[in-house]
Order: C-alpha cells, then sequence, then structure tokens
C-alpha cells in the first residue's frame, strides 16, 4: 500500500528532545537508526523505541502499531551494556 501520510514525533533521547516527520510506513527500525545518526549517539549501542514503557517491534511499521501524529515516543539503550 503506497501512502504519502506523514506522522510526526516526538521522541524523548538519552541526548535530549528530537522531533521528526516520518513516512507512516517507516519501520521501527529505521526511525531508530535515523534519531540515533541524527543525536549522533553511540551507534555500538543498541536502543529500543517505546511508548507507554512498551518496546516497540522494531520490523514493524508506524502505521501498523497505531502510532499517530504528535506521538511522545522514548529511545532508550538496551542490551548487555545497560
Amino acid at each position: 500500500m503506497v501512502t504519502d501520510l506523514k506522522i510526526t514525533l516526538k521522541i524523548a533521547t538519552p541526548a535530549g528532545p528530537f522531533e521528526g516527520t516520518f513516512d507512516a510506513e517507516t519501520k521501527v527500525h529505521d526511525v531508530i537508526a535515523f534519531v540515533v545518526k541524527e543525536k549522533r549517539l553511540a551507534k555500538e549501542d543498541e536502543y529500543e523505541l517505546a511508548r507507554d514503557g512498551e518496546s516497540l517491534d522494531p520490523d514493524k511499521a508506524l502505521s501498523t502499531l497505531d502510532i499517530k501524529d504528535g506521538d511522545v515516543l522514548d529511545l532508550v539503550a538496551s542490551g548487555s551494556a545497560v
């Protein structure tokens, strides 16, 4: 399904707040990679995107997770280094 729907997200990161607009079909792992690059976070760390404390499936598109324009998410470091 091709869509021009855009979703603006506010994301809390270890390096401060980030706000960006993504296609609704963008996968969570692509959002994470973009924010890590933009905020210059440590690339060797692993990150998860979460909403209300629940980790989002990295292989799902934003539109399939009922993510809406203006939602606030958290980018959190995960893995053994945390």
